[in-house]
């Protein structure tokens, strides 16, 4: 029984510290960027590829599994997304667009 009691300690143990909060990302930049939609992949997944206009990067996200509002866009349109620069604990920087989905299914 003992035995068995130190099996789960040191399991439970490893999991507090696997599940043990990391610092969140520092933001480094947040702003608004002109993009482009390049395409549209529709339902059942409905998925939209654009283009950053200021930066030249095609983008494919997917924006939700239903929306009922994929017919208004089209490509070619341009909108307005905020674009989230952030940079994690080991100085690794990536790109979020927070806004997907009121831009591309709007109510």
């Amino acid at each position: 029984m003992k035995k068995f009691n130190k099996v789960v300690l040191i399991a439970m143990s490893t999991l507090v510290a696997a599940c043990s909060p990391s610092k969140p990302d520092i933001v480094i930049e947040q702003r608004l960027v002109d993009v482009e939609v390049v395409n549209v992949d529709r339902p059942k997944r409905y998925k939209v590829t654009f283009k950053n206009l200021s930066t030249g990067e095609v983008v494919k996200k997917s924006i939700s599994k239903r929306c009922s509002s994929h017919n208004k866009i089209r490509v070619g349109q341009k909108h307005q997304l905020q674009m989230v620069v952030k940079q994690t604990e080991d100085k690794q920087q990536y790109t979020e667009y927070t806004n997907l989905k009121a831009v591309f299914c709007p109510k």
